[in-house]
């Protein structure tokens, strides 16, 4: 084998080109780059802070695994999904419960690590142990999901990462009304707010006389809101 440097530079990588490298088993092997991406994004060796990796499993629950309580194929579009997860990580020894525990009131994304178009944000409302096992129930609220070709968000055996959306959580929106803007209705006043937040929103009113009130408000989708009020006004509504 010539020396290293004699090989001329690669600058076009692609995932089926192969590495040279020594096996733990033993002996000198290529290593493909689609397969070293896949280990790093299935166990996170990486080590991409607040990122939880897991095989999904339709059977037994093992370490490093996780299921959706009840059987799922697509993203569960509903509200309080159960998804059941070890504490232990794929490829892990060490308890992730401290990260799981930082999930209630936030955001995830549940992110297929073959194909990231394939996920799911989810709002956790709770975190809690399943019994004395190691094995803990997250409940969330569907906020959007994009499953594959065939429809299929979970399947058997395929690793899929548990991470903070922060991308979601940042979100706002502004829309600034008068009192035309506002729809009278069985003697009540209403204005849609078309904020595309992809999330059930906090909603903070600030009426034109500078006072932060407090209305009915009504989620219909987690795109669109209603907010209530009970005489005509003007401001602007606040979505975060």
């Amino acid at each position: 084998m010539a020396r290293i440097s004699t090989y001329s530079l690669d600058t076009n990588i692609d995932p089926s080109d192969k590495l040279l490298g020594s096996s733990s088993e033993g002996g000198t092997k290529n290593f493909q780059i689609s397969d070293i991406a896949q280990f790093l994004g299935s166990t996170n060796a990486s080590g991409i802070a607040g990122s939880v990796p897991f095989k999904y499993n339709t059977s037994t629950l093992v370490n490093g695994s996780m299921q959706i309580v009840g059987g799922a194929t697509a993203f569960p579009t509903s509200a309080n999904v159960v998804l059941r997860v070890s504490k232990f990580p794929n490829g892990q020894n060490k308890s992730a419960l401290a990260v799981l525990n930082t999930f209630p009131t936030k955001d995830i994304i549940v992110s297929q690590v073959q194909d990231s178009n394939v996920f799911g944000v989810y709002r956790v409302k709770t975190v809690q142990q399943v019994g004395s096992t190691d094995y803990y129930d997250i409940t969330m609220d569907h906020l959007q999901s994009s499953n594959d070709s065939d429809g299929n968000g979970f399947l058997a055996n395929v690793y899929y990462v548990l991470t903070p959306y922060i991308g979601a959580q940042d979100k706002d929106f502004s829309l600034s009304f008068s009192t035309s803007d506002l729809v009278l209705d069985s003697g009540e006043y209403h204005l849609v707010v078309n904020h595309n937040l992809g999330k059930f929103p906090n909603i903070t009113v600030k009426v034109s006389t500078g006072s932060i009130v407090q209305v009915p408000i009504k989620h219909i989708t987690n795109n669109q809101s209603k907010v209530f009020f009970k005489s005509l006004n003007s401001g602007v509504i606040h979505a975060n």
